[in-house]
């Protein structure tokens, strides 16, 4: 030193650090002609950017500057000398302007503040350190710098509050090391003071994690700590006299080894400060917290497990703390978990429901009132609550909740099911707006309108006519008449509430009828439901105001005349849109004679009416009518003339119909006389003349048809011998013109047999008269036409219904309806020869 100081004055320093291999350590000298006395200590900052040294003279220099690259750092003196000198050094940068640097005496702590600005000194305790007892406590949130001063290390730290916690350890402290978030402690061994013992603590979790009898070194002469190990240096002698150096090097073991030991040792609580030191991700911790709530739960204190299970709630399955404390005798430990669960918003509908099946079965109103009526954000589900609360006959509690979250279904269903209170429930519904009243009107009407008709019943038309949102408590009015510019429901949708109350639906009606209601079908143009089911009850005998188990409770005062009277003018009013064959059906079931006359009458069901008038013995109405739309079928004046002929005391509208049918022809005299044959009191005085008449005149024909008869087998005989003539003498044919040009005949010329000649060229190859055969042909169609309708029976049954039935008959036969019927020769009614021959 001397020599260095005296000669050349530099002081070397050589920065080794961690060099890789095959590269020189860093070499820098300073000034050192300062320097007049050897150095008790020194430290550098950790950005190499500054080293401190302290002198036995009592001096503190301070070289600033790239101590790698700098040749000549700047240096200036702290502490002049003369003053203690200090027996520790530490840096510790607070930012890149400003740094302490920690000095200890054997007398006190202090502290220099550097900064751009200047240097400032400031005491920190009273209690000073021997050379090596004193460390900066990297690292460590209770102070900055420890001190070891006799059966303790005191920590002391650069704030106003200077002083830090003091930890007791005993033996003569030799050295104080700070390695990680360990404290290193080198003390003489109480029991052989020429021994030294290590320990190493974790001041932070309270642990000591090297000690006792396996740490007592001899004659340890340093101890440090570097590349991630502890090295103690122990100082061996040989026997050969000389003193040679033995290393010792401690690892610290990771900290899942650590975890491991404490769990052995069921020391949870440290594992977990531990984990929370070494900032253990969540996942870890849970895993510790599950291990340490098993573990008190199987010790027994089930209120401590609880308070560990709670920490595991966001990543651990809340079923597997649920099962633990199912037992009866567990329920306040599991109220505390759910409620945990609740509050860290990851229960679900069936922890819910536990909890406050937990609450009810302890009686636990206050527990059950702060859950339910707790402010803010509801961390549970609103409708399992209500549900829960409902069954256990919390019912207040869950008509809260109901109103709070607007849970309209549940309010109305506490009111009808669990209170009974159905004017509550309507009055609820009439403060909603229009498509939720609608779906709730829809959903309870039925019940509503048994228990309360009359309000129900008005609280629909109002719905249906205009409808307006009002406050809980108002009073419904009815009848309601509608309100201009409202809005309005669907009145379709709720017939089915008046399923057991017919007076009320028939007023409902009325009222969508008198009040115009927008009337919405699966046909928006044709809304007959409302008109067919408000004609129905019109014309029941009976309209109950309320129907139970088919019997009738109460029967409206209005009597069924009134009622039958509404019907008939329903029927007649132009506007009703009603079903004519269902209103047809209602009117004939319930018997209401003039609704089923109009009806008859609009739907043109002529053969109705005139049933409907023989039923109802009204003679001048039938006659009118038999006479406007039947006036020649012949079948309905039969019939009319059969109910005619066995009444009494009509002689003037039989003689009337006697007369018509006279007149017009429509009914065979024959037909006529077998109806009177059948009266006792016959009229034959009124078709006396026209009979005479008819018989006068069927003479006639008879004369005629015997005449065309003659004739015609006159003619037919004639023919006969001229077909004979042909066939067996010879013809003269003297024509000399050809019978079409009218020229003179040629040869070859063509005789017919007719009595008419052509040229051959005039009539080509045709083998007929030209002249006759168009007569001819019509001949044969008329006879082929004859066939064709003689196999057609369909006409034959109709000309059969239409006209008398004798002279139908009498046609087709003429025509040959029956030639060809015998066609099997054996059959004992099939005509003989001879028969045959002579025309049969």
């Amino acid at each position: 030193y001397q020599r260095r100081v005296h000669g050349n004055p530099k002081l070397r320093l050589v920065f080794h650090g961690n060099l890789i291999e095959g590269e020189e350590p860093s070499d820098q000298k300073v000034d050192a002609s300062t320097i007049c006395s050897p150095i008790l200590c020194f430290d550098i900052e950790d950005e190499l950017s500054a080293v401190a040294l302290a002198f036995t003279s009592g001096e503190i220099g301070l070289y600033r500057g790239d101590l790698i690259r700098d040749r000549l750092p700047k240096h200036r003196l702290l502490q002049a000398a003369g003053n203690p000198s200090a027996t520790f050094l530490g840096f510790k940068t607070l930012s890149p302007d400003a740094t302490n640097l920690f000095v200890g005496y054997q007398e006190k702590v202090v502290v220099w503040q550097l900064t751009a600005k200047g240097d400032a000194m400031r005491s920190l305790s009273t209690v000073g350190a021997d050379p090596e007892c004193a460390c900066l406590a990297e690292g460590f949130d209770a102070a900055d710098i420890a001190v070891a001063n006799g059966d303790s290390v005191a920590f002391f730290r650069d704030d106003e509050d200077s002083i830090g916690p003091t930890f007791p350890f005993e033996g003569q402290k030799r050295l104080l090391r700070w390695f990680r978030s360990l404290l290193v402690v080198l003390a003489r061994s109480p029991s052989d003071p020429a021994r030294m013992a290590i320990a190493i603590y974790d001041l932070r979790n309270q642990l000591r994690f090297y000690g006792g009898q396996e740490a007592v070194f001899q004659n340890v002469a340093w101890v440090a700590h570097e590349w991630g190990t502890i090295l103690v240096i122990c100082n061996e002698a040989t026997p050969d006299g000389s003193v040679r150096h033995k290393l010792y090097r401690l690892e610290e073991k990771d900290t899942v080894t650590k975890l491991d030991m404490l769990f052995k040792n069921n020391l949870f609580s440290v594992a977990l400060n531990l984990a929370h030191s070494q900032q253990f991700d969540m996942t870890h911790l849970v895993d510790i917290f599950k291990k340490y709530g098993d573990h008190l739960y199987g010790k027994g204190e089930h209120e401590a497990a609880v308070e560990q299970y709670i920490h595991t709630i966001r990543s651990l399955e809340p079923s597997y703390v649920v099962r633990k404390f199912l037992d009866a005798q567990r329920i306040h430990n599991l109220t505390t978990y759910l409620e945990a669960l609740h509050e860290h918003r990851r229960a679900n509908a069936d922890h819910t429901t536990l909890l406050l099946n937990c609450y009810t079965r302890l009686k636990d109103v206050a527990k059950l009132d702060a859950f339910i009526y707790q402010a803010g954000v509801t961390r549970y589900d609103v409708e399992t609550v209500i549900r829960v609360c409902c069954q256990a006959g919390y019912h207040d509690h869950a008509l809260y909740l109901a109103l709070k979250h607007d849970n309209h279904n549940w309010y109305i269903k506490i009111e009808t099911e669990y209170l009974n209170d159905h004017a509550e429930a309507l009055n609820y519904i009439w403060s909603l707006p229009l498509e939720t009243a609608e779906e709730y009107l829809q959903k309870y009407g039925k019940l509503l309108v048994s228990e309360l008709p009359a309000e129900t019943t008005g609280a629909l038309i109002e719905l249906c006519s205009g409808w307006y949102p009002r406050p809980r408590g108002s009073d419904i009015p009815f009848p309601v008449t509608a309100l201009a510019g409202a809005r309005t429901g669907r009145p379709e949708r709720y017939l089915n509430a008046f399923v057991d109350s017919p007076y009320y639906l028939m007023l409902f009606l009325e009222a969508s009828l008198e009040n115009k209601f927008r009337l919405h079908g699966d046909d928006a143009n044709d809304p007959c439901y409302v008109w067919n089911a408000l004609l129905g009850l019109y014309l029941a005998a009976v309209l109950p105001k309320h129907v139970s188990a088919g019997e009738v409770l109460a029967a409206d005062d209005e009597d069924a005349t009134a009622r039958s009277q509404k019907a008939v003018a329903l029927l007649r009013n132009p506007e009703a849109n009603y079903t004519m064959e269902l209103a047809l059906t209602l009117v004939q079931h319930h018997d209401c004679r003039e609704g089923r006359l109009y009806l008859l009458e609009r739907l043109n069901q002529h053969h109705e009416l005139v049933s409907f008038y023989i039923e109802t013995h009204d003679h001048p109405r039938l006659l009118c009518v038999a006479k406007r739309r039947f006036c020649t079928h012949a079948a309905t004046w039969s019939k009319v003339l059969r109910y005619l002929v066995t009444c009494s005391g009509c002689d003037p509208v039989l003689e009337d119909a006697l007369q018509h049918i006279t007149a017009n022809d429509v009914m065979p005299l024959v037909d006529v006389v077998n109806i009177l044959a059948g009266s006792p009191n016959a009229m034959y005085g009124v078709i006396q003349d026209r009979l005479i008449a008819y018989m006068d005149k069927l003479m006639n024909t008879i004369d005629d048809n015997q005449l065309y008869v003659a004739q015609r087998q006159e003619q037919c005989r004639q023919m006969q011998e001229e077909l004979h003539s042909v066939s067996q003498s010879a013809q003269f044919f003297t024509l000399l013109k050809c019978s079409r040009c009218h020229n003179l005949l040629e040869i070859p010329s063509v005789h017919f047999y007719c009595k008419h000649s052509f040229h051959q060229g005039c009539i080509g190859g045709s083998i007929e008269c030209p002249i006759c055969m168009p007569e001819m042909r019509k001949i044969v169609e008329e006879l082929r036409g004859q066939e064709d309708t003689l196999d057609d029976q369909e006409n034959f049954q109709r000309e059969l219904q239409e006209a008398p039935a004798y002279q139908t008959i009498v046609g087709f036969m003429s025509r040959g309806i029956f030639d060809g019927v015998y066609t099997n020769p054996d059959s004992e009614y099939a005509p003989s020869e001879d028969e045959s021959d002579d025309g049969g």
